[in-house]
């Protein structure tokens, strides 16, 4: 997302590739960076932007991180407050700046309002040239960083199940190589749970299966409120197959004592759909 506007700072100043990346990085690494399909270390970027002309301040700026982090701030918002007028403006928004753009930061803005109001809703505001570009975004990602990580769990329910299936498999494996203390391991935990509460509700074969793998994982002590959500989860399946719901709303029921009124709306939520399914 940073690397797309490089490019266009590059560009402006008739810098080529090779001229950039000289005794810094590869040209194909450059190129990559510039696709969003790898992360580069801070310290080459930082040299990267010297090579042209460009402060780090400068560039914090052209990238538009407060406005960034306002715009998704409000969209979680909108959903916590379950405005659904809110989520429809916020894409609305997002959508409009990406169909101007081609710029995937606002395309993966408009899918997470979209991914939010499809958990309300069921209804898809993504189009279907969006959801396909958004697709590709990540087809063409062979490393996963945490601003990827970050932007898949927040779009798990507008992406196909096999696709968010596979990815949450793939995180999974890759955790054994993470830091228990990291904020990538805490990263990859929340999108291996977002993954299995779409499953729940779209694929329950899929939903056993990455269960299964999940649960070998010993999470630690400090993501205590995580192992109940994936405890949930667990009983949510629980129900899906015995049509007990005992357990599932025990579990609600503690968060509410708890006060965890956000975080027990969304378990209200998934549960009313997972309910619905079983009904239907």
């Amino acid at each position: 997302m940073w690397g797309q506007i490089y490019q266009k700072l590059r560009k402006k100043q008739n810098i080529s590739q090779t001229e950039a990346a000289r005794d810094i990085c590869s040209p194909a690494a450059l190129s990559r960076w510039e696709n969003d399909q790898i992360d580069l270390a801070f310290y080459k970027v930082v040299l990267l932007l010297q090579r042209i002309n460009i402060s780090l301040p400068e560039f914090i700026n052209e990238c538009e991180l407060p406005t960034a982090t306002k715009t998704i701030d409000a969209i979680q918002h909108a959903y916590l407050k379950q405005d659904l007028v809110k989520l429809q403006h916020l894409f609305s928004l997002a959508e409009k700046v990406y169909l101007e753009t081609h710029s995937n930061y606002y395309l993966g803005t408009a899918a997470i309002a979209a991914n939010y109001y499809f958990f309300l809703t069921d209804k898809n505001l993504l189009s279907e040239k969006m959801t396909v570009a958004y697709r590709q975004l990540f087809s063409k990602v062979s490393y996963l960083s945490k601003n990827y990580i970050d932007l898949f769990a927040q779009t798990t329910f507008i992406l196909n199940p096999e696709k968010v299936y596979r990815t949450a498999q793939r995180l999974l494996t890759e955790l054994t190589t993470v830091e228990e203390t990291s904020i990538k391991y805490r990263a990859i935990i929340i999108a291996v749970i977002n993954s299995l509460a779409r499953l729940v509700t779209s694929n329950l074969p899929l939903a056993q299966r990455l269960l299964s793998s999940f649960l070998k994982i010993d999470l630690p002590q400090s993501l205590t409120f995580m192992k109940m959500e994936r405890k949930f989860l667990v009983f949510l399946l629980e129900y899906c197959e015995s049509k007990s719901n005992t357990h599932a709303l025990q579990l609600i029921s503690q968060y509410a004592e708890l006060e965890l009124t956000k975080e027990a709306k969304t378990l209200i939520t998934l549960y009313k759909k997972v309910e619905a399914r079983i009904k239907h």
